[in-house]
């Protein structure tokens, strides 16, 4: 057992320099504390991985992504397009249709709202990507018959909102929760 003594002898008296001279840090992983106690010794070690700071999230309800999808379609309906609108439908829609998509507790029909609600953003996409802004131009919604000032783009988020409101009939969306 004097190999492991000794081992167990250098170890010790790794960290307790690490300590002793400050480079000792709350360790990320165990091989960047590895990497950190063999610099502080002076043994050579492979290099460690760069710290990465984590983005803090933050558990949302469904019910707070329908919202913010209620307004968007309000402020799209103002005139509002472009950048704002993506930004809000990659932060709010997308969260919220994956988490009604991967949400244990589907029934088949439930499943087939987020089916559905997935085609509707397949056509949001379309009419927000439309050239020199066509999608947020007034559209005359012939299965409606309502005019939309937002164009194809206010539209489609109406239908956004209206498949969402079935599946939160089917399911408790205030119990449905994602992390952004």
């Amino acid at each position: 057992d004097a190999p492991a003594l000794t081992m167990r002898t250098l170890l010790l008296a790794m960290v307790a320099s690490a300590v002793s001279v400050g480079a000792y840090q709350q360790p990320v992983s165990r091989r960047g504390w590895l990497g950190k106690i063999a610099a502080a010794s002076g043994v050579a070690a492979a290099a460690a991985p760069a710290i990465v700071q984590a983005k803090e999230l933050t558990l949302v309800p469904a019910t707070t992504l329908y919202a913010e999808m209620i307004d968007l379609k309000a402020l799209v309906g103002e005139g509002v397009k472009g950048n704002p609108v993506q930004r809000v439908v990659e932060n709010s829609l997308v969260p919220l249709q994956r988490a009604m998509d991967k949400n244990p507790n589907n029934t088949p029909e439930a499943s087939m709202n987020a089916a559905e609600l997935k085609g509707h953003m397949i056509e949001l996409a379309a009419a927000m990507a439309e050239p020199e802004s066509a999608g947020y131009a007034p559209y005359l919604s012939k299965s409606q018959g309502k005019m939309y000032d937002g164009g194809k783009v206010e539209r489609e988020l109406e239908e956004v909102l209206e498949t969402t409101v079935a599946y939160c009939k089917k399911m408790d969306c205030e119990q449905l929760f994602m992390a952004r």
